[in-house]
């Protein structure tokens, strides 16, 4: 049985370390693993479907994950084989109810589905967080409000310097999601009279 743990715990570990590095989107409301591309009222037209998500991808992932590392755990522990099985069993299924309760409610919480408009964005003050170079795309992080949001950005027409990280620009106009920023020059100061 110590066999069958290691094994669940290495593929469900494995698919969630996976899915980290390949950037799984699904808690801000897109198409992330298993999603479907379903919008943010999943769930809500009866228990059919309720029970469809709850058998998720990405639930399931979860609960070999918990299931195999908490049986590894108990058998090298030297607890009894039903008991191991019983609790590897509702660990993984606790982990599995928990990873469909948060991202059902980052899905349906504002926080999720706020985003920042276009039009917000042109004309306000950012810095640079990846250089910015002619040709080549950058990122760089505004403040719109209380929140800060991350663009990628390219250089408006007619700028030729490279923009490095900690410059301040200012966004030109939005297109497509995309920032043109050209640099923001201090202002001058008029001559001091003596």
């Amino acid at each position: 049985m110590l066999g069958f743990y290691i094994f669940a715990a290495v593929l469900g570990g494995g698919l969630l370390l996976l899915s980290q590095l390949a950037g799984d989107h699904d808690a801000n409301g897109g198409a992330g693993a298993g999603d479907h591309g379903h919008g943010p009222d999943v769930g809500v037209h009866g228990p059919a479907e309720l029970l469809l998500g709850f058998f998720r991808p990405r639930n399931l992932i979860f609960f070999l994950a918990a299931f195999g590392i908490s049986g590894t755990l108990l058998t090298l522990t030297g607890s009894v084989a039903p008991l191991a099985l019983g609790l590897s069993v509702i660990m993984g299924l606790a982990a599995m109810a928990l990873t469909h309760g948060v991202f059902t409610w980052l899905r349906r919480s504002d926080t999720a589905a706020d985003t920042v408009a276009d039009a917000d964005l042109e004309g306000s003050v950012g810095r640079v967080v990846l250089p910015i170079r002619p040709g080549e795309r950058g990122r760089i992080a505004c403040l719109v409000g209380d929140q800060e949001t991350h663009i990628t950005a390219r250089l408006a027409e007619g700028v030729e310097q490279a923009l490095e990280a900690g410059r301040e620009v200012v966004v030109i106009r939005m297109i497509d999601g995309e920032a043109e920023v050209a640099a923001l020059e201090p202002p001058l100061l008029p001559p001091t009279v003596v």
